[in-house]
């Protein structure tokens, strides 16, 4: 699947950009991210790893997956906005993204990332990369 340039690199839409960190309300909320470590990470065509954990800030929230050896033991952060379901029963959590999506994501450093993992400037390279995948 190839990725459609659907944002403005020069003009982030704020209000766009901050949805992406937010759980739909559908899915959960904010309450859909607690305990969901160790659950597998479904994109629409495969499995991408697994929840390492979660993470919150006062307007939203993320995932930190491990992938394992899909893309050799890196981390990417997924933005809440894009899990479309969880399911307790099976353990996972399935996003509206590609496996492509995920493997071409900024890897997650978690040493320069300590302090805030989706600070300002992550948060918006992320958009910027997966509001190119979004389905």
């Amino acid at each position: 699947m190839e990725h459609v340039d659907r944002v403005d690199d020069d003009v982030a839409g704020e209000a766009e950009m901050a949805a992406m960190w937010v759980c739909a309300d559908d899915v959960g909320g904010a309450a859909a991210l607690e305990a969901l470590d160790g659950y597998d990470v479904v994109a629409s065509d495969g499995t991408v790893g697994h929840v390492e954990r979660t993470g919150s800030m006062e307007a939203g929230g993320w995932l930190v997956v491990d992938t394992g050896f899909w893309i050799f033991g890196t981390k990417r952060i997924i933005p809440a906005g894009l899990v479309r379901r969880v399911d307790h029963d099976q353990r996972a959590v399935h996003v509206a993204v590609t496996k492509e999506a995920v493997g071409e994501a900024p890897e997650y450093d978690e040493a320069a990332t300590a302090d805030d993992p989706a600070g300002a400037e992550r948060r918006r390279a992320l958009w910027l990369h997966f509001g190119r995948w979004q389905l």
